[in-house]
């Protein structure tokens, strides 16, 4: 009875934690989305000017370049969610089930554990951009800046996901 118990209870929280999973990755899908859209827009406005108009807008350049760091900052833990990233697949395809688990948890223990090391010194550096203002936009820069601190939140989170997805697969032998 006890190990039927455990078992509709790691199913319990194994959905809680996929939902959670599924309702960020639609979030930051969406927010991907709409920046990478209007970073086309940018574009395509820059190359109207230039080919239509006397002079180009010069604040598009920069919104261009901003746009961009931000598509990447939001889309940068869905691809490490999707197992998008750059990766060396030759052992993790030789191994077997629970080794296979045991390989992910730990290739995962240490990416949170880089990223951890890193949450400071991102927060750090969008700190030195109180003090400072974009060029042409005039935004402070720490809005800018904060997009490393973004990014590292961002595959944190789909790490620790990871992590706890993969403990209840161990510890319901579903390997």
């Amino acid at each position: 009875m006890k190990v039927k118990q455990m078992m509709n209870d790691n199913y319990s929280l194994y959905s809680i934690i996929s939902s959670i999973d599924t309702c960020v990755y639609r979030v930051f899908a969406v927010l991907t989305t709409v920046i990478f859209s209007g970073l086309c827009a940018v574009v395509l406005l820059q190359v109207f000017a230039r080919i239509f108009l006397d002079s180009s807008p010069v604040w598009t350049e920069e919104l261009s370049r901003y746009l961009f760091i931000f598509s990447i900052a939001f889309a940068i833990g869905i691809a490490y969610r999707n197992g998008e990233m750059v990766a060396v697949d030759m052992l993790f395809d030789r191994l077997n089930g629970k080794n296979k688990l045991l390989y992910t948890l730990l290739i995962n223990f240490m990416v949170i554990g880089f990223i951890c090391m890193l949450l400071n010194p991102s927060y750090q550096f969008m700190k030195i951009g109180q003090f400072q203002t974009s060029p042409t936009l005039r935004i402070g820069m720490s809005y800018i800046y904060a997009s490393s601190l973004i990014s590292f939140s961002n595959i944190l989170f789909f790490a620790v996901i990871k992590v706890l997805k993969t403990m209840i697969k161990l510890i319901a032998k579903e390997y």
